[in-house]
């Protein structure tokens, strides 16, 4: 891999079996699949101070399989901002691997639609199988 991603992706399992107690499970919303539509999309989002615009466009890399979200935010205060989010996706054979290695079984995956997994985003719901 050589970002470190996929190592995190087993830190977020170890770290949630360090703080789970043998009757607790696991939940984890994690993306899937990647979001590859290549028109920005915009929203109106409610801050303290009024109303912000931002722009969302995404890119995904198929070797990483890192799927960035550029943001362009236009501030109540006429200011404008840009950061980025990069998500390495772990798709469900991935991901459920993961959880294994960490010591999780994965109980069910979900999306909201009612049949299974279909992107981009899952949750993951799991239960520790070992200390």
């Amino acid at each position: 891999m050589g970002d470190g991603a996929a190592e995190t992706a087993g830190e977020g399992f170890e770290d949630a079996r360090a703080h789970r107690t043998a009757r607790d499970g696991a939940a984890l919303c994690s993306p899937v699949a990647p979001i590859t539509r290549t028109e920005p999309t915009t929203a109106t989002v409610d801050t303290p101070t009024g109303s912000a615009t931002v722009t969302i466009r995404h890119t995904w890399d198929l070797r990483t399989q890192i799927n960035t979200m550029h943001r362009h935010w236009m501030l109540p205060s006429g200011d404008e901002a840009r950061d980025e989010i990069r998500r390495r996706v772990l798709f469900p054979q991935e991901l459920e691997r993961y959880a294994e290695g960490a010591g999780f079984e994965v109980l069910d995956m979900l999306d909201g639609t009612g049949t299974g997994p279909t992107g981009p985003t899952a949750y993951t719901v799991a239960r520790q199988t070992r200390r």
